[in-house]
């Protein structure tokens, strides 16, 4: 790793900070935090389902259940990671589902729903725009930039949603907002690991690439109230390695 691979990275963490910060001056992203009647046993409910997911991603990509054969293998990489969300996601929606809780209380609050677009729409304009791809998106997208758009879109909706949404709201409301931020960036960054290690990307640099992203993933989600803020800046900060 050198301070010429990472400045890219810097770049975009930077800008992250920066529009997230100018975001939570407005009124419009102030956040009212979601609070439960027993914080506790939500919270341990959540680490219970987190552990769940561990395990579905561990599974997962060792036994390989599902073989995809795409032209380009980052595509691969993407509809596997997707199947995968979506199989972890099931317990959370079923207990969302038999606990009759709302959506609002796993980072869908319809309050900050225009909000989280806007900043979703911000984030993806000013990443497109700091890595200069804003002409190559005019000329045209390829059909594995597009499809690539639309799997991380997909993709990180679903994590973001267990992990910002679900666990880090529950968290939060049980240890307090600080805990309950970098508690979910652990446990985000071991849901990474088993693809990492599969794909042969399990480096330092990586990992601190991950980690970054999931502690400014939930940092964002803390300012705006809503996961697809969070999810369009990973969704986009991936998709740039895309575009020509």
């Amino acid at each position: 790793m050198t301070f010429e691979t990472l400045v890219p990275y810097l770049i975009e963490w930077a800008a992250i900070l920066g529009l997230t910060l100018l975001a939570s001056t407005s009124s419009r992203f102030k956040y009212p935090g979601v609070t439960f009647n027993y914080a506790r046993r939500e919270g341990i409910a959540a680490l219970l389902l987190g552990g769940f997911a561990l395990l579905v991603a561990a599974g997962f990509y060792l036994l390989r259940p599902v073989q995809i054969q795409l032209a380009d293998e980052r595509l691969n990489h993407l509809l596997l990671g997707l199947i995968a969300a979506g199989i972890a996601a099931m317990p959370f929606g079923s207990t969302l589902w038999a606990r009759k809780q709302k959506l609002f209380t796993a980072g869908w609050l319809p309050g900050m729903l225009k909000s989280g677009l806007l900043f979703a729409v911000a984030i993806g304009i000013l990443l497109i725009f700091l890595a200069g791809k804003f002409m190559g998106i005019l000329d045209g997208l390829s059909q594995t930039e597009g499809s690539a758009l639309l799997i991380l879109l997909g993709l990180t909706v679903i994590e973001e949603s267990i992990f910002r949404g679900y666990i880090q709201c529950r968290l939060a409301a049980w240890l307090g907002g600080r805990a309950g931020w970098l508690l979910t960036a652990g446990l985000w960054l071991l849901w990474s690991l088993p693809a990492l290690w599969v794909f042969g990307l399990l480096t330092p640099f990586n990992l601190l690439v991950v980690a970054v992203r999931g502690l400014l993933a939930g940092w964002v989600m803390q300012k705006t109230g809503h996961v697809l803020a969070p999810a369009a800046y990973r969704a986009f900060a991936m998709w740039l390695a895309f575009l020509q």
